[in-house]
């Protein structure tokens, strides 16, 4: 696999995951902080899931 493939996946994956950050804290009032908190988890253990499983 050559350098392009997986720097492409990776600003894919970045790209995806500030769109969601943006939407979630355009959307959340209330306790943004927990909101953020369980959003970047998520996104740390599906990425690290890809890594392991992919």
């Amino acid at each position: 696999m050559d350098f392009f493939t997986p720097a492409l996946i990776g600003i894919g994956l970045s790209m995806d995951c500030f769109a969601v950050s943006l939407a979630i804290g355009m959307k959340t009032k209330t306790r943004l902080a927990t909101a953020a908190l369980f959003i970047a988890f998520m996104f740390g253990l599906i990425q690290a899931g890809m890594t392991l499983f992919g």
